[in-house]
C-alpha cells in the first residue's frame, strides 16, 4: 500500500523540470530505483519467510 502511495505522489510531481534533472542525473536515479526494488523484494521475502504468510 505504501509503495502505491509513493508511486502516485511521484507520478503527480512529474513535469519538465523533473525530466531536466533526470536527464542530468539518470544514472543515480536508476541506481536508486533498482535499490528500492531490491530492498522491497527483500523485505517482502523476509516477511513471507518469518511470518508464514502466503506468497
Amino acid at each position: 500500500m505504501g509503495q502505491c502511495i509513493i508511486g502516485i505522489e511521484l507520478g503527480q510531481k512529474m513535469n519538465l523540470s523533473f525530466l531536466h534533472i533526470f536527464r542530468e542525473d539518470w544514472m543515480t536515479t536508476i541506481l536508486m530505483l533498482l535499490l528500492f526494488v531490491f530492498f522491497s523484494l527483500l523485505s517482502g521475502f523476509i516477511l513471507w519467510k518469518y511470518s508464514k504468510t502466503d506468497m
